[in-house]
Parts: C-alpha cells; structure tokens; sequence
C-alpha cells in the first residue's frame, strides 16, 4: 500500500491501481492510529453514563449493570440501542456476531437482549485483555490456560541452555505466562495453585547442578520464590495503589 499527498494506491508485484482519495480512516501501523482512534470513539461513555460499569480497550468495549428489576433490565437494553445508534451515526458497527451477554448470580433470570434486531448469544467464558473471565468467577479456566501456555514455551527451552543462561529464560519467557494480570485471578484453592506451581517445580527440576533436592531450597539457590509469594507480593502492591489513588477502582 502507497500512501502519499496524492492519496492512497495499492501496488503489487511492481504494479499498481490508480490514486484514490483518502476521505477516513489512517493506515494501518500508523503511530496517530490508536490515538485518534481513542479520540473518536471517547464519548460512547456518555451514551450509557447510566450504567454501572462501562469500559472501553481499543476496539472492546464492555458493559455490564447489577439488575433486580424489569426497570433495571429494560435500561440495560435501552443502553444497548443507544450505543448501536451511536455506532451507526459514527460510522463504528459493532459486530453483533462477537457480541455476547455473560450472565452473573445464581438467581440471575438470564434476560435476553439484542442489538441492531439481533438477540445477543450468551457465553460462559470470555478472553478480557488475555485473561480467562468465567460466569462463576472462579480462576480455574485461567490456570489452566496459563500452565498450558507456560509448559509449551518451558519445553521449547527445556535442556537447551547452560545453568544460569536457563533461569534468565525461564523467568523471561515461561513465569510472566503464570503470572500476567495476576492480581485481578490469583487463585485461591490448593488445587488450582497447585497447577500454576508445578510448572515452576518443573522448571527447577531441569536446572542441573543444584545442590539442594527440596523445591523450597532449591528456589533460594536460584534466588526465586514460589509463584504464590509472587502472587502475594503482586496483590500488596495492587492494594497500596489503589489506596493511594495511583490505580482508579470504582467503589
């Protein structure tokens, strides 16, 4: 693709189409993208500023609201068509086909909505900014997502690499899988720390040279600490932010 003053071009295998004007809309890669693209789609909060949450991530947004009502459930659709209108006047469809509703609560009457006509399909699970989010709100999915993506980059690396060059990719590579956005998942049942850990005792088990046989000792040979440790020391921090006003949480 050539862009330039003239307008935009395709070219391809040294051919190329005729000018074309630019009228929207910026190349891809462009670094003004994202940014402009915020800019453009920063008032859909003050389409549905009556709900209770609503959260915008490039081209993801969410909305959710705590419904004990009909009232409260017909405000929850009347969001969802002002949002499509505003899409439809702003030249922003929304893909109603990877639009789901995640209904929460054991008493939750699971009300059916609908955008652009379309009802909406409901999900169990969904990806939020690569973390596993689950009706229940239970972490197990995320675990299990996380050791699968971490013993997958662990084998690639396994006995590859002399000792301490080893740990660097270790921790470079494989523990940030096991560890990303923790303290919005850390899990809380053995069962399920249990699966995140094993990786670690896994990782430890192929360093040669150790003098320790103990996990536990073995970690301060190396200088690490368990993958719980970390969780803890990743939630103090999350808190200290969020009481000191540096992480925004709407209370």
């Amino acid at each position: 693709m050539d862009l330039s003053q003239e307008g935009l071009r395709v070219v391809l295998n040294g051919k190329n189409s005729l000018w074309a004007d630019v009228l929207s809309g910026v190349p891809q890669l462009c670094v003004l993208g994202p940014i402009l693209f915020g800019v453009y789609i920063n008032n859909i909060d003050a389409v549905a500023e009556f709900k209770d949450i609503i959260r915008k991530f490039a081209d993801h947004t969410k909305l959710g609201q705590m419904l004990n009502s009909d009232e409260g459930r017909a405000l929850l659709q009347l969001a969802l068509d002002k949002l499509c209108e505003w899409a439809r006047k702003w030249s922003m469809e929304f893909n109603v086909k990877k639009c789901h509703v995640m209904h929460m609560g054991h008493n939750n009457t699971k009300q059916v909505y609908h955008m652009n006509g379309k009802q909406l399909g409901e999900t169990e699970e969904e990806r939020d900014i690569g973390v596993l989010v689950t009706r229940n709100l239970k972490p197990s999915s995320q675990c299990a997502k996380a050791a699968r993506t971490a013993q997958t980059v662990l084998s690639q690396i396994a006995r590859s690499f002399h000792r301490h060059i080893f740990v660097k990719l270790y921790i470079q590579y494989v523990r940030h899988h096991l560890e990303f956005a923790a303290p919005a998942w850390s899990p809380w049942l053995e069962c399920e720390k249990e699966v995140l850990e094993k990786i670690q005792r896994r990782a430890v088990r192929m360093v040669s040279g150790l003098n320790a046989t103990i996990y536990e000792e073995s970690l301060k040979e190396l200088e690490l600490t368990t993958l719980e440790e970390r969780r803890h020391q990743a939630d103090m921090v999350q808190t200290f932010q969020i009481l000191q006003g540096i992480d925004k949480v709407k209370r």
